[in-house]
């Protein structure tokens, strides 16, 4: 395993989530601060996800799965009937998504 992967995963199972997180305007503006780069929205962040994920191929059940989000495919009928949690289809897109993200890219050429 890389470096950067093994430090995610360190990190990933370090975290001692019991509790939804909390606080995320203070966070966000401590993040703003901190990185000098103000003027984006928590929901960028999710917009970036659901197009960097599409970009890498994830199926759009999938990529709204990711996201707990409701629209046209998990809508209706098929909001009711389908129970598949997509674990490990969500599992996959984000470790191709922090791949994607957090490891060096090597240039062209």
């Amino acid at each position: 395993m890389s470096g950067a992967r093994a430090n995610w995963r360190s990190w990933q199972s370090s975290s001692p989530v019991s509790a939804p997180f909390s606080g995320w305007s203070k966070a966000k503006s401590a993040l703003d601060t901190a990185s000098g780069v103000p003027g984006w929205w928590l929901h960028d962040l999710r917009r970036t996800l659901a197009t960097g994920l599409q970009r890498l191929g994830v199926r759009l059940e999938v990529t709204e799965a990711v996201l707990n989000h409701l629209s046209g495919s998990r809508a209706g009928v098929v909001g009711i009937y389908q129970r598949h949690d997509w674990a490990e289809e969500k599992r996959a897109a984000l470790d191709a998504w922090s791949l994607r993200t957090f490891l060096p890219r090597r240039k062209a050429g």
